[in-house]
């Protein structure tokens, strides 16, 4: 690893020392940033339909729209057809 004098590292503890400083750096930043900027980013429509719980009908619909990749729970869409026919 690369000191900050621009020398190498030549033990262990000196790398280590190394992604302490690193990382220490990256977590600990304080992003600046304009929040008004914010407000002039074009806004969405809100989606008054959202507000249900979803029918049976559109559980079918976005099972049956599933591609072949698993989602965040790590199920394969094949499952999840297989598990929605009656």
């Amino acid at each position: 690893m690369q000191k900050e004098d621009g020398t190498l590292a030549t033990t262990p503890e000196e790398n280590a020392e190394v992604f302490v400083k690193h990382f220490d750096k990256l977590y600990n930043r304080h992003p600046e940033f304009d929040d008004t900027v914010l407000d002039l980013l074009d806004q969405h429509p809100i989606a008054a339909d959202c507000d249900h719980p979803p029918t049976d009908e559109e559980i079918q619909k976005a099972i049956s729209a599933l591609k072949n990749a698993p989602g965040d729970s790590g199920i394969c869409p094949p499952i999840w057809k297989a598990l929605s026919r009656k």
